[in-house]
């Protein structure tokens, strides 16, 4: 917008020059005059100077840092957000990004410790130090090349030598540390190049389909013998309490029958073998070899006295 307002500007200033010149060249009025000369060369050196200052301002935008370059040579120093002049045709100036960057990682293949294949996806976020920008140019390059340069594959080559630390089972629950790992790694290596990772996120972990298969079997497998195991504990638990039950069955027959016994006396056992006789025996008479007979009428009374 600068730009063209000095354009404008200049150009005025020439067609000013052109006007005067033009009165001086018609047949009108005394010609040129010392007066005029001097009118139009002002007037068109004011005009070529403006409009070379106008082509000469450049703009550094918000989060951006230039870099200055003078016949091709970078020159030492920064340009912060904001105007700045440069000389048209001499200077040049490089623009870079100085905000947080984003490289989504894809498929990244590597190997676990039981040597499983495994491909992680996620996100890098990092930036340059703005305050070495002239450096990067200078021993890199520009904004457009730089990260493919010095960033992109070693940020690849990190986490393909994190993976080995890790069995295939363990990789998925330990992304986080991954990350971690591979962004302190990234620290350590990007500082010479002026580029500052803020953050390392593994979001996706691939593995093996025969692997996979595998540990979804082994699952299987450990989920049946865990059934097969409660089953089996619930049958001893059964039997236990089947067997508790009887041994307590048992006991409460055996006190009853203790207290059966020790209730028990002779003419009682007379009087309840009676009552299963009629009613019209009086005197009963048993085999020789019981050797007892029993007077039912005194039975009788001994048991109701009883």
């Amino acid at each position: 917008m600068l730009t063209i307002i000095f354009l404008v500007i200049g150009i005025a200033l020439l067609i000013g020059a052109g006007a005067v010149a033009a009165q001086a060249f018609s047949n009108v009025g005394p010609g040129w005059t010392a007066g005029k000369v001097i009118v139009t060369g002002a007037l068109l050196v004011a005009g070529f100077l403006v409009i070379i200052v106008g082509f000469g301002w450049r703009e550094v935008g918000p989060g951006q840092v230039g870099v200055k370059t003078r016949f091709g040579q970078v020159q030492e120093g920064t340009l912060s957000p904001g105007l700045h002049w440069i000389v048209p045709a001499v200077d040049g100036l490089t623009i870079y990004d100085g905000r947080v960057q984003a490289y989504n990682f894809e498929n990244i293949e590597g190997a676990t410790q039981d040597l499983q294949q495994v491909r992680l996806s996620g996100l890098i976020n990092y930036h340059i130090d703005g305050e070495n920008a002239d450096r990067i140019l200078q021993e890199i390059g520009g904004p457009n090349t730089y990260a493919q340069k010095v960033f992109l594959r070693p940020s690849n080559t990190a986490l393909k030598e994190i993976t080995p630390d890790y069995s295939a089972a363990s990789v998925v629950s330990k992304r986080d540390e991954i990350g971690n790992r591979t962004l302190e790694m990234l620290r350590e290596r990007m500082e010479p190049f002026h580029i500052i990772v803020d953050r390392v996120s593994v979001e996706n972990v691939g593995l093996n389909e025969q692997f996979l298969n595998s540990v979804e079997a082994k699952q299987i497998a450990e989920q049946d013998l865990q059934r097969a195991d409660f089953e089996a504990q619930t049958r001893v638990k059964q039997a236990e309490g089947d067997r508790d039950a009887r041994i307590t069955r048992a006991q409460g027959e055996s006190q009853a029958n203790q207290l059966i016994s020790e209730s028990l006396s002779e003419s009682l056992l007379q009087w309840t073998y009676i009552q299963k006789l009629s009613d019209k025996i009086r005197l009963m008479m048993v085999p020789s070899d019981q050797d007892f007979m029993i007077d039912l009428s005194t039975v009788t009374e001994d048991a109701l006295t009883e």
